[in-house]
């Protein structure tokens, strides 16, 4: 873990789910719901909202729907590459978790055509594009600071989500000097 990184446990995973809430925002997408609170089938969750009715890449296939595509595939990387960023001893954090690589390798072969080698290249190349925007420090600041968020309150909501990565970016123009406290302003 990170020097700054809290003793916590739970760290690496509110991380985890914070790196996807934070590149689904970079898309210009929300998240429904974020939690914390494990269940059969993960550690946590970060719910996103519904696709919308023109995603339906078995039917209908553009640039409009290969780019969602593209987006849907880093968002599944970028959990595992923050986590990566605070847990670098950990065996698959680069790749992501097995349930959120396995989603993107999925919809990176079915984007290829099924083609093994072209849908391999593929995810690399979206990975790499999803580590750019994971190791942003803008979208750092709004990584740690939902994650920390997490660690108080375990499910959220995505506007409070929201609410807490705003709060990071804030904290981090306010210390850049782009951002000046109310105070100053007078």
């Amino acid at each position: 873990m990170t020097a700054s990184a809290p003793c916590d446990p739970r760290w690496p995973t509110a991380v985890h789910e914070a790196g996807h809430a934070v590149a689904a925002r970079a898309f210009g997408r929300s998240v429904r719901r974020i939690t914390l609170i494990p269940d059969e089938d993960a550690l946590a969750h970060t719910l996103a909202h519904p696709l919308p009715a023109w995603f339906n890449p078995e039917h209908h296939w553009d640039g409009r729907v290969r780019n969602r595509l593209e987006q849907i595939v880093m968002v599944f990387c970028a959990g595992g590459i923050a986590q990566a960023h605070v847990d670098p001893d950990e065996a698959a954090p680069l790749w992501g978790s097995v349930p959120d690589m396995g989603q993107a390798t999925e919809l990176c072969l079915f984007a290829s055509g099924g083609n093994e080698d072209e849908a391999a290249a593929y995810l690399e190349w979206l990975r790499l594009r999803a580590f750019a925007i994971v190791w942003n420090p803008v979208s750092w600041a709004g990584i740690e600071s939902l994650a920390a968020a997490l660690l108080k309150s375990p499910t959220m909501s995505g506007k409070q989500a929201n609410l807490a990565i705003q709060a990071g970016l804030n904290a981090l123009m306010y210390s850049k000097g782009i951002l000046r406290s109310c105070a100053e302003s007078r």
